[in-house]
């Protein structure tokens, strides 16, 4: 990850090993050509400004379809993570196991609870409704 790298937040990782894992050198090109360091200051200045009497719908929407039974840690870091991000309309779609692990700390977020697999999994029978949407 570019984070890794970059001088101003390098110290926070702790050690960082590079390993090859396979992908060809020419993929790697020019991959931190366009790095730039954000501050916090400068953040507001890079961002749009908000119509007051917009609705969550105007600032697009976001579907995240993760999790199963027992493993919604990373479902629900995502759609926290979209929401603070300012992400608009955001649906969580996933194991009724994770969606109602997940509702009390996303009030702002729309869930979808899935069809899941014998396993826990979230089955193949929702794609077309997931399609739809």
């Amino acid at each position: 990850k570019k984070a890794h790298a970059m001088p101003s937040s390098a110290a926070y990782c702790g050690k960082v090993a590079c390993l090859e894992i396979g992908i060809p050198e020419e993929a790697m090109k020019g991959l931190f050509s366009s790095a730039a360091s954000l501050s916090l200051s400068s953040l507001p200045t890079l961002l749009p400004k908000r119509n007051p009497n917009a609705n969550k719908g105007d600032f697009g929407k976001l579907l995240i379809i993760a999790g199963r039974n027992g493993m919604g840690g990373a479902a629900m870091m995502a759609t926290l993570a979209a929401l603070r991000c300012g992400c608009g309309l955001t649906t969580l779609a996933s194991v009724q196991s994770t969606v109602s692990a997940c509702m009390p700390f996303l009030m702002e977020a729309v869930t979808l609870p899935l069809i899941e697999t014998a396993d826990g999994a979230v089955s193949a029978e929702n794609i077309p409704a997931l399609t739809r949407r």
